[in-house]
């Protein structure tokens, strides 16, 4: 930085210092604590649980045919690898459970190609794949619709909107929360 900056942001950084009476750094802190959890509690009322979507998904994609079995079974296993995928992120039970992609065949969720195909998906930030498994589960929405496994286009659309219930959005970083309590701690 050379020295005219350095002065502006100087006179800046005292203009805000005066101005930091008006409203206190404590309230600002409190306020985006309470706007951090808000979000977390948005994060988790709007994520979508695989129970509600599987009791919809056997309504409307019925039979008792092998084909029909083997698709519902695989969509709901597709939805519960994309949870496993961001409750890996938020919780070290789920991390310890399911280290990596290896860990996840083993206990059943992930077949051998379906791993190797998201370990080929290299879009940065990584959180973008967890929504690889739900592509795949609406893809065999529309391959049950195809089939004539469901009845009408409602059936398909109402299908899409279940499936596409499950929500997982980037995590609130603790790195906020850590920094407010040090400059409240301090």
């Amino acid at each position: 930085m050379d020295r005219e900056t350095q002065m502006v942001f100087e006179k800046i950084a005292a203009h805000c210092d005066k101005k930091l009476d008006y409203i206190p750094l404590t309230f600002m802190l409190g306020f985006f604590r309470h706007s951090s959890i808000d979000r977390w509690r948005n994060i988790f009322n709007n994520m979508g649980y695989i129970e509600n979507i599987a009791l919809s998904l056997s309504t409307l994609l019925r039979g008792d045919s092998k084909e029909v079995v083997l698709m519902r079974r695989t969509i709901i296993r597709y939805l519960v690898v994309s949870q496993i995928l961001a409750f890996r992120d938020i919780s070290m039970r789920v991390r310890r459970r399911f280290p990596n992609m290896e860990s996840m065949v083993t206990a059943g969720f992930l077949h051998e190609n379906e791993k190797d195909d998201l370990n080929k998906i290299s879009i940065q930030p990584v959180y973008k794949k967890y929504w690889a498994p739900v592509n795949w589960a609406l893809t065999l929405c529309h391959r049950a619709h195809k089939e004539g496994l469901l009845s009408a286009a409602p059936s398909l659309n109402t299908c899409l909107n279940v499936v596409s219930l499950v929500h997982f959005w980037v995590t609130t970083p603790t790195l906020p929360f850590s920094g407010s309590f040090i400059l409240l701690h301090h």
